[in-house]
C-alpha cells in the first residue's frame, strides 16, 4: 500500500511540474498568439477590401467591354473599300480552255518571311495604326520584282 501511494505522489508530482511548465508555455505563446489573431484580421479585412474592388472593377470592364461592342469599329485605312460587283462578263478563259497562268520562277533569289507584329498582349496587329487584326490566315505568295541587272 505504502508503495502505491509513493507511485501516485510521485505522478501527482510530475503532473504539477508538467502543469507549471505548460502554464509558463503559454504564458510565453500568448503575445505571439495575440499579434497573429490581429494580423488575421488585419489580412481578412484586407481580403475584403480586395474582394469589393475586384467586384467593381470587373463591373467596370463589363460595362466599357459592352461600350465596345456597341461602337462600331472603323474600317483600318490599309483595307480597300469593297467594289460594285460587274455582271457582264465573267473573268478568265472559256469552259475547257487551259489556264494562262504566269509559270513560277525556276530560281528565286530571296525567300522572305513577313510575320505581322504584335501588340502588347501578343496578338497580331496593324504595322500602321497598331489596330488588332481579327481573323488573321497564314499564306504563301510570290512576289516578283524587277532587279537592277548583273
Amino acid at each position: 500500500m505504502r508503495k502505491r501511494y509513493d507511485q501516485v505522489l510521485q505522478e501527482a508530482q510530475f503532473l504539477r511540474m508538467r502543469c507549471r511548465d505548460l502554464e509558463q508555455e503559454l504564458h510565453v505563446s500568448e503575445p505571439a498568439l495575440y499579434r497573429a489573431h490581429q494580423r488575421i484580421d488585419r489580412l481578412e479585412q484586407r481580403n475584403r477590401q480586395l474582394m469589393a474592388e475586384n467586384k467593381v472593377l470587373k463591373q467596370k470592364l463589363a460595362d466599357v467591354t459592352e461600350k465596345l461592342r456597341e461602337v462600331p469599329r472603323p474600317v483600318p485605312p490599309f483595307i480597300k473599300p469593297n467594289a460594285p460587283r460587274r455582271r457582264s462578263a465573267k473573268p478568265g478563259r472559256k469552259e475547257g480552255h487551259p489556264a494562262a497562268l504566269r509559270p513560277v520562277p525556276a530560281v528565286i533569289d530571296v525567300h522572305q518571311e513577313v510575320p505581322a507584329p504584335k501588340d502588347a498582349c501578343g496578338r497580331e496587329c496593324c504595322p500602321d495604326c497598331r489596330s488588332q487584326l481579327d481573323g488573321v490566315r497564314h499564306h504563301r505568295r510570290i512576289v516578283e520584282d524587277i532587279a537592277p541587272a548583273r
